[in-house]
């Protein structure tokens, strides 16, 4: 049972969370060994987001929750009014 199947990133409450990782596909193949289904992926990042190796992967754990793993090699796009960058772990 993968919990609420028409869960998705827009519902209100707590349902899914980003991990930021190195090789996503490592990390989508190593998620199935644990029982998540891993959704069609990886896919390339749009908008502030889109950048040469920038991707993201969903999968839905077996209690319900959609995990979206996220990887982002490429730098960022900011607004020209923006004051901060988001935080990303260093390698």
């Amino acid at each position: 049972d993968f919990g609420n199947p028409r869960a998705n990133i827009a519902q209100p409450g707590i349902h899914h969370f980003s991990v930021y990782v190195d090789d996503i596909n490592l990390a989508g193949e190593r998620m199935r060994e644990y029982g998540v289904k891993m959704f069609e992926g990886p896919s390339d990042c749009f908008s502030y987001e889109e950048g040469e190796g920038n991707q993201t992967w969903f999968g839905m754990t077996p209690f319900g929750v959609l995990i979206e793993l996220i990887t982002l090699p490429s730098a960022l796009k900011y607004d020209k009014e923006a004051t901060a960058s988001r935080w990303i772990p260093a390698s």
